[in-house]
């Protein structure tokens, strides 16, 4: 496949700085470009990848120093014991820059991007039982255990050592591939907060500290003074009591004699600092937070236990002391314990101190009170009757609640995350259970369901409710990671990134400074006039290309701006004349309701006329006073530069003066992948263009410019990337998709004037591919059209060695003259011919560059390298136009009975030259008006047919290649941005502009469709005998949103999509009457298994399956073969949900199932609630709905303000229907937990929405409800169905729904009168709340 990239090149000076993207590709001879990442990291190669490129290992020991940032780097771990040795190497991935303050705090950085290489473990130093346990991950997992004799730890490093560089074990190949090796260390005593390089001072340090850890202090030295022996690179120490370094005094002192405290160090220091870190970082990015901005109480609960306490990332407490005998009940511990036991110890029962030093440490805890150390023999006791074994356990539950309370209240109630880890915290559910047990009125609800899956789990789970507004996490600890990380972090192997606060700060001096650079010491008016106002950005095309269109550009930023922004606006200082099509293209297509004489400063003419007097600063005085009286109603402009077309020899210089005067940034687009300009390589071509706009004599003052360019990657190469980058300019590559290079019939329609005979709705759908002129028989016409069908689908156009004969002899037709030349003029008619595509610009550009010598002419030779360049994959969707002239009926009926049959190919219509709908003969309309429902469009020009398909085959050179019609299109351009420019692109770009709290319709669509094609998730549409079904399935498919299963007749389904072009080659279409007799017998037992109680037989289960579309499409759903349904279009809501509620039934704490609409206002969404399920629910009912609903709005990115409707606002009046909605806002308080929703009624909805009405209305204080209501619930199904459709009628605005909540997997029903944009947005939130579902783990098990 080969795609043309993009570039854009964007000053820092402007909008920021660019994210700089390339390729790795291969060239001929598999040398690889530099990779160049910015943004999020590159992450590993899966290991297929590396099998197939053979990339096993590459060891890169540079000579020199290397002149760019190093990308990954190995670390070794180490953990030396006094009798064991434990080891891993990480391969760590520098290139994801981190942020600074969380590099400033202690084990401040991210852990989630490093490999682990190998691991394994020494034992039994010294002794002659001593054993080498190792794990490498190379191509797969590798194991090896042995018996060896090691007498010190010397011994037991080179032993590594060797295992290391093993040639099939072996993960490095010379040492000084380790670039640090990390220590754990267990105490640093006061002196170290932070990982820390080894120096001699640092290491004397740590033997001074070994008083207060006499048995880990000394082995870990022995360790790093072996490691400092043989490995000569970096070595760091990371400490076990760091992490805690950030404890306030108050926290850490014991109230003893504050001088005996500070001769001895005697103080909490707190342990399992390298688990801590690890766990913190983790949730933190499970949660998508900064840890900077976290709060959480984690507990590491294993053999050895301790809880600490985290306030916006930094340990403020801790459960471990001055030594980890302190805090928690443990496996051989005591924890928290009266110190008169001590005294009481030695002076009544005559104990030697050490004796009471072993009897805390190791036997008591678990041990002393059940005989077992291990959670699980204490749980298997418990289980067998064991009374003092079921009391450790509450013993041991009950110390972790009463620290879970003392952090509550220094984290002043304000928790994000409850944090189980190490081996009894990640595998007992049981103790999770018990510890969460009755914490729901502190805002910590756990899920039964999702407690009893985590245990074991790899990666961080969320086990909370729905309506917790705590996040209980179980998270798995990695230490050695941490270790890793923090290692690597110390030595400055990781670049810091600077705060968005900082580079705002930045960004705003450099404003500053080019604003007093550029008035030169005065007043520059139009700066001042700019300063504060909304922003823009100026989009101009270049001259090279005419498959640049800068329309493609404008659409996909408008795309990504218009989230971004509540009112964006499109404006062009010079317009082609007063009624500008591309004006009325982003009218139509984003909704601007502005008036078109204002969205425009002058016309061509009047620019024309004003130069030609020498009136430009008039001409740049009207074009901004124009601009500056817009945008002063906007918060963001998109402004569209002069393109070619327009004014070919002033365009580009006037496109630089006019975003000058408005102070404007600019955005170049430009087609590297075209010919380049006479006399340069393509290479120059560009920087020629690019370079233009800055050079002296413009006289520019601040005008930022950017560049979009396509190419294949040999184009965009170092030259390119070299001399921009001199030109403080860097480069975004993209990549342009073929779907912007389809011509719909509609486009030709318009081009050539044509009158549509029949087929109206297929004009934007059907594109047009190679033009068949038919001057043949019809049995001729209908074999050439298959057989070139057949050649088409083989694959791309190629020239091949059988086709060579071929092209030499129509190109001898051209050699007039018999010398092997033809006139380059006469090559584009040669390319027609034999069947390929090229426009008249690029015959000129063939001519300058083909045209070495000055002759005119062209080889053969260079023929064929001409083809070879413009070798493109097909235009997908296209289909051949066939055009003929009015006197031949035979074909145009021929054809259009043809198209009907599945064996024949399709063609985008046919078009009659040489006539007009007046001489067409009236039995030919008769016979039309009858084929209509067929689809194939006929058009009809007076033109002749030669005149046409030149006017056609110029398509590409006229303005505009975009109609608001091209839906195609559209979304290929809207992708083109969404995919390769970052959102950090897009905000820097957008700048200071004003942002909504509330979610806007277009922020809403954008986000939903974004989070379904991120998360494809695979829905069941049971209703494939329904047209508008299947050209929904047809979008959905073509944009990728989501995998499909269609129910029906496969037959019927296929001729239904191809009379309706909807494109389902990616579905899987499934007739239930067609499978067989196994696959039905699974669907029935498991139809008897659910329903066999309610009178369920096996035939009844069979006719069902075989009968009822919805039932099977549940059954699919409740196997986990599908992840949603969406029904109904041709259904009851009953038959839709019927199957649902018995099959896959309400997801746990919900007691009911309701629906929504999300009503999609131009200004804010709106979720209403219930309007299609619950005819007349209870108070308790309507309270269950509020909280769903509440629920649903949060989930989709709408902040939940849930006003209760009634027809009376507070106390103002009482009844049934007032007094169930007030009972209901009562009762739905005690199911919502989350500080975030707000709930408030009774309440009008005049006054839910309406500020001022609210003002009026809402007595006694402000309300965080009334006035701005997002969500509204109302007391019955009749009020809540009328007033959707009565505000759906009248304000025209989308509204999808219903969309089912409390169903553990999205059943979704459409109103049978829905459209198809309904179905797609149905199917779209089915997939979100599908993907939602699985997240938190309420799918029924199979």
């Amino acid at each position: 496949m080969h795609r043309r990239p993009v570039l854009l090149a964007i000053s820092p000076r402007g909008v920021g700085f660019a994210v700089g993207v390339a390729f790795r590709c291969f060239t001929s001879t598999h040398a690889a470009h530099p990779l160049i990442c910015s943004g999020s990291a590159v992450r590993y190669f899966p290991r297929n990848i590396v099998r197939v490129f053979g990339l096993r290992r590459v060891h890169q020991v540079p000579a020199e120093k290397p002149q760019g940032p190093v990308k990954s780097a190995k670390a070794l771990v180490l953990n030396a014991g006094s009798s064991s040795l434990k080891f891993s190497v990480f391969n760590v991935d520098l290139r994801r820059k981190q942020d600074m303050a969380e590099l400033n705090q202690p084990c401040g950085i991210q852990t989630a991007n490093a490999m682990l290489l190998a691991t394994g473990q020494v034992s039994d130093i010294g002794l002659e039982s001593s054993t080498i346990s190792y794990k490498a991950f190379i191509d797969d997992e590798q194991k090896f255990s042995t018996h060896i004799h090691v007498d010190d730890h010397k011994g037991a490093i080179s032993e590594v050592l060797k295992l290391l560089r093993d040639p099939k074990l072996g993960v490095i190949l010379d040492p000084a591939e380790i670039a640090v090796v990390g220590h754990r260390i267990v105490h640093g005593a006061d002196k170290f907060n932070t990982a820390t390089i080894l120096t001699d001072d640092v290491i004397k340090a740590v033997e001074d500290a070994s008083a207060l850890a006499p048995l880990h202090n000394p082995p870990n030295l022995l360790g790093i003074r072996v490691a400092r022996e043989i490995f000569k690179c970096p070595q760091v120490g990371v400490f076990d009591t760091a992490f805690h370094a950030t404890i306030p005094p108050e926290n850490y002192t014991y109230a003893i004699p504050l001088q005996l405290q500070r001769e001895h160090h005697i103080r909490k220091y707190g342990f399992h600092g390298s688990s801590f870190c690890f766990v913190t970082g983790a949730t933190a990015e499970r949660l998508s937070m900064k840890r900077t901005e976290m709060n959480a109480i984690i507990c590491h609960l294993g053999n050895g236990a301790s809880m600490a306490c985290i306030k916006q990332g930094r340990c403020i407490d801790t459960t471990m002391g001055l030594t980890p005998l302190e805090g928690l009940v443990m496996g051989t511990r005591s924890g928290d314990i009266d110190a008169g036991v001590v005294t009481h110890l030695i002076n009544a029962l005559g104990m030697s101190p050490k004796e009471v030093d072993t009897l805390l440490n190791k036997r008591s805890g678990l041990l002393g009170l059940t005989g077992h150390s291990n959670m699980q023999a204490v749980h298997a006791a418990a289980d067998n009757g064991d009374a003092d074994a079921a009391l450790a356990e509450k013993i041991f539950v009950e110390r972790i609640r009463k620290y879970i309370g003392s952090f509550l209240v220094k984290l002043e109630g304000e928790l994000d995350a409850l944090v189980f880890t190490a081996g009894v915290g990640e595998n007992s559910e049981r103790i999770r259970a018990m510890v969460c047990q009755g914490l729901g009125r502190l805002g910590m609800v756990l899920d039964t369901t999702k407690n009893t899956g985590a245990s074991g789990v790899k990666e961080p789970a969320i086990i909370s409710g729905v309506h917790s507004r705590t996040k209980i996490l179980v998270v798995p600890t990695n230490e050695e990671l941490g270790i890793a990380m923090q290692s690597v972090a110390a030595v400055g192997l990781i670049e810091p990134m600077l705060s968005p606060k900082e580079e705002a700060k930045l960004l705003m001096e450099a404003a500053k400074r080019r604003a007093e650079e550029s008035v030169n010491g005065e007043e520059d008016e139009h700066m001042a006039m700019a300063v504060g106002g909304p922003k823009g950005v100026m989009i101009a095309a270049s001259n090279r290309s005419e498959m640049t269109d800068s329309s493609i550009v404008e659409v996909g930023l408008m795309y990504g701006i218009l989230p971004r922004v509540s009112k964006l606006g499109y404006f062009r200082p010079v317009a082609y004349h007063h009624a500008d099509k591309r004006v009325n293209l982003m009218r139509e297509v984003f909704g601007i309701g502005d008036d078109p004489e204002t969205m425009y400063g002058v016309t061509v003419a009047q620019c024309s006329a004003m130069l030609a007097k020498k009136e430009d600063d008039k001409l740049m005085a009207l074009i901004l006073e124009k601009y500056q009286e817009y945008r002063q109603r906007h918060d963001f402009v998109v402004v569209s530069g002069l393109n070619q077309k327009e004014l070919p020899q002033l365009g580009q210089d006037l496109n630089i003066r006019i975003a000058d005067a408005l102070n404007l940034p600019m955005v170049w687009s430009t087609d590297a992948g075209a010919f380049p300009s006479a006399g340069m390589t393509v290479s120059q071509s560009i920087l020629s263009e690019i370079s233009m706009s800055m050079l002296p004599g413009k006289q520019l003052k601040h005008v930022e410019v950017a560049a979009s360019s396509s190419a294949t990657s040999n184009v965009i190469g170092d030259e390119v990337q070299a001399q921009l980058k001199e030109s403080k300019i860097d480069v975004i590559a993209t990549q342009i998709d073929n779907r912007l290079r389809v011509r719909t019939l509609r486009e030709v329609a318009n081009v050539l004037g044509a009158d549509v005979l029949t087929g109206h709705d297929a004009l934007d759908t059907h594109h047009v591919g190679r033009l068949v002129v038919a001057t043949m028989q019809v049995p001729d016409l209908l074999k050439y059209i298959l057989a070139k069908s057949v050649e088409e689908d083989g694959g791309h156009q190629k020239v091949t060695r059988n086709q060579i004969q071929e092209l030499k002899a129509e190109f001898k037709k051209f050699d007039k003259e018999h010398n092997g030349k033809i006139l380059l003029e006469e090559v584009g008619t040669l390319m027609r011919v034999i069947g390929r595509e090229m426009t008249d610009f690029e015959e000129q550009s063939v001519m300058a560059e083909l045209d070495k010598d000055g002759t005119g002419k062209i080889t053969f030779q260079e023929f064929l390298l001409l083809l070879s360049r413009r070798q493109e994959e097909p235009i997908p969707g296209s289909a051949p136009l066939v055009v003929t002239h009015i006197s031949r009926i035979d074909v145009l009926l021929s054809l259009l009975m043809a198209s009907r049959s599945q064996a024949f190919p399709k063609i985008a219509g046919v078009l009659l030259t040489g006539g007009s709908k007046e001489t067409l003969p009236e039995s030919v309309h008769a016979i039309l008006a009858g084929l209509d429902v067929v689809g194939t469009p006929v058009l009809i020009i007076p033109l002749d047919t030669f005149a046409a398909t030149q006017r056609i085959h110029g398509l590409h050179g006229l303005a505009p290649r975009l109609l608001p019609t091209a839906k195609v299109k559209l979304q290929a351009a809207q992708e083109l941005f969404s995919m390769f420019s970052s959102s950090d692109f897009m905000e820097r770009l957008v700048g200071g502009s004003s942002r909504r709290r509330d979610m806007t319709s277009h922020l809403f669509q954008h986000h939903i469709f974004l989070a379904a094609r991120r998360q494809k998730q695979r829905i069941v549409l049971p209703e494939g005998d329904d047209w508008r079904v299947l050209v929904a399935a047809g979008e959905l498919l073509a944009r990728d949103l989501c995998d499909l299963i269609i129910l029906g007749d496969r037959q019927r389904v296929l001729s239904l999509a191809k009379k309706y072009h909807a494109d389902l080659s990616k579905a899987t279409i499934l007739d239930v009457k067609g499978m067989s007799w196994v696959e039905k017998d699974v669907m029935v037992e498991t139809l008897l298994k659910l329903r066999g109680t309610k009178g369920m037989t096996r035939e009844k289960a069979l006719d069902i399956i075989d009968q009822d579309a919805n039932y099977f499409g549940t059954l699919m759903m409740y196997l986990h073969r599908a992840d949603g349904m969406v029904s109904g279009a041709c259904h009851t809501t009953a038959d839709t949900m019927r199957p649902a509620m018995q099959i896959i039934k309400t997801e746990p704490g919900a007691s009911l199932v309701s629906s929504v609409f999300f009503m999609l206002l131009p200004e804010r969404v709106y979720v209403f609630g219930d309007c299609a399920i619950n005819v007349d629910p209870s108070a308790e009912d309507l309270a269950q709905i509020a909280a769903s609903s509440a629920a649903t709005a949060k989930a989709f990115g709408i902040s939940p303000r849930v006003a209760m409707l009634s027809y009376a606002t507070g106390q103002s009046n009482t009844g049934p229907i007032v007094d169930k909605v007030r009972k209901a806002t009562e009762l739905v308080q005690d199911l919502i937990t989350d500080p975030e929703i707000a709930i408030e009624g009774p309440m009008q909805f005049d006054a839910a929405v309406d500020p001022e009405v609210a003002a009026v209305k809402v007595k006694g204080g402000a309300s965080k409800v009334a006035g701005q209501a997002t969500v509204v619930i109302f007391p019955d199904l009749n009020t809540g169905n009328n007033t959707y459709k009565a505000v759906q009628q009248s304000t025209r605005c989308v509204a999808i729904g219903p969309i089912m909540q409390g169903l553990r997997m999205p059943v979704n029903d459409l109103s049978r009168g829905c459209t198809v944009d309904d179905i797609v947005n149905t199917v779209v939130i089915t997939c979100i709340q599908a993907s939602t579902a699985k997240a938190r783990d309420v799918t029924p098990p199979q």
